[in-house]
């Protein structure tokens, strides 16, 4: 029976982990911006007009 103990190349996996972990940050801040956006009728309906704050 084979007790050796075998090591992990742990620097490839951390450095996957902080790529899918990076990936799901910008999916989800991605997701979070969609639902604060408006369409232009949106922002119509709710009195913004961006060319009047570009002016400002």
């Amino acid at each position: 029976m084979d007790k050796s103990f075998h090591r992990q190349d742990t620097g490839t996996q951390t450095k996957y982990n902080i790529q899918t972990s990076m990936q799901i940050l910008d999916d989800i801040l991605d997701w979070l911006f969609g639902i604060f956006m408006l369409t232009e009728e949106e922002q119509e309906a709710a009195g913004i007009y961006s060319d009047r704050l570009e002016d400002e």
